[in-house]
This record gives C-alpha cells, structure tokens and sequence, in this order.
C-alpha cells in the first residue's frame, strides 16, 4: 500500500462503547428481552446489567458497531467540510 499510495497521513483507531451507547441498549432490551427500555431505565442499569444484555446478542452489537462506524466514515469524515483534509483512499479492518 505505501509502495502504491504513499505513508499514510492518518491512522485511527476505534473501539466500541456499548455500555454508553443508549440507543444500542434500547434495541438490545426489545430484541433479547421483549421489552421497551426508557433512557431513564437504561442510565440507572448497572455495569453488570449492561454488560450481560450486550453478551446476550453479540451479532446486534457488532452490525451497530459496524453501522455506526460507516455513518461516522460518511457522514463525517467523507463530508464537504472535510474534517481531517480531502480522503483520497482509506482502508479499514475490523
């Protein structure tokens, strides 16, 4: 790639935030557990709590993580303002 494209000007690096990511909890408690969170019901879930909803449906987490991941890619770093300069190419690995 460096032989094709040149040294990359930018790496990143992301990691999901499932515990804090309220919207993601809402989808988990209708699909595993049949039920509609409140944001209020979610933001007083203990760690544990989150973390056992989350390792209940591992496929829903990783499609949102790839889900918001994409959004992120096009919506903000391939936008007209471009943020971090022009993206000639990218390459990513999950």
């Amino acid at each position: 790639m460096i032989r094709q494209l040149g040294i990359p000007t930018w790496f990143l690096s992301f990691s999901a935030a499932e515990t804090r990511w309220l919207h993601l909890l809402k989808i988990l408690g209708r699909t595993v557990n049949n039920k509609a969170f409140t944001d209020e019901l979610v933001t007083n879930m203990n760690w544990k709590q989150k973390s056992e909803l989350i390792q209940s449906d591992p496929v829903t987490c990783a499609r949102h993580y790839d889900y918001m991941f994409r959004r992120f890619l096009n919506d903000f770093l391939y936008s007209l303002y471009h943020p971090i300069g022009e993206i000639k190419d990218h390459f990513y690995r999950v």
